[in-house]
């Protein structure tokens, strides 16, 4: 009789948490799926209070080389003109360029996330951000040859299968959304969307050698991974 009255108390505070029989599966087959983490360093400018201001005065500066990506940090607002492995690259790109005198550059880290998802989820999962990873290192390589007046073409093929790998994955992820209605993955296929649309003018367009068009893609790309 013990045993049965602290089983249902139990249940009963599980209820009172949100907890549904429907849970129940991915309480003993979900698993730990950790999305991944980055450390660039930002091309950022000096803090605006309004976003708009922001946003033109970027537009203004980016000309054919910048980058545009508006961040809030602190309640003000900032232009990101690009994204560099290391403080050194970034500040060369400051001094490099008239339009960027007041930027600096400034750490900005994605840091990884833990989240339990079902076992069927955990493949597709990493093999969409296993992708989104290689191609902000394309476009890395991609920036660099076009700075250093190189021509790789492998550079775009590889960028073009990795974009055609995106696109069907988020069509797996969307037709398993289509039953399970995970709020954790529908932001999953969002972050692969965003993926796709920045790409988008660099493998289909015809911005494949514009720097500006480069740097925004690597942009939006590296902050839709802090989507969640």
């Amino acid at each position: 009789m013990v045993l049965v009255v602290a089983v249902a108390a139990s249940i009963t505070a599980l209820f009172l948490r949100g907890f549904k029989f429907e849970d129940l599966p991915n309480q003993f087959t979900g698993q730990n799926f950790e999305t991944p983490a980055m450390k660039v360093w930002l091309v950022q400018s000096q803090p605006y209070a309004d976003k708009m201001e922001a946003y033109r005065d970027g537009m203004a500066s980016a000309k054919e080389s910048s980058g545009v990506y508006v961040i809030s940090v602190n309640n003000q607002w900032h232009w990101v003109a690009g994204a560099y492995m290391t403080q050194e690259e970034a500040n060369s790109a400051i001094e490099n360029n008239k339009n960027l005198s007041n930027a600096v550059s400034v750490l900005h880290e994605v840091k990884s996330k833990t989240f339990k998802i079902s076992s069927e989820l955990i493949t597709p999962c990493r093999q969409m951000f296993d992708n989104i990873i290689s191609v902000t290192e394309l476009l890395f390589r991609l920036r660099d040859n076009i700075i250093n007046n190189l021509q790789d073409p492998q550079i775009l093929l590889d960028l073009t299968e990795k974009y055609n790998a995106i696109k069907n994955g988020v069509q797996e992820l969307q037709t398993l959304n289509a039953t399970q209605k995970n709020e954790l993955l529908a932001s999953f296929i969002y972050t692969g969307n965003v993926n796709i649309l920045s790409l988008q003018e660099v493998v289909c367009g015809s911005h494949q050698d514009n720097l500006s068009t480069i740097n925004t893609a690597i942009l939006k790309i590296i902050f839709s991974l802090d989507n969640f």
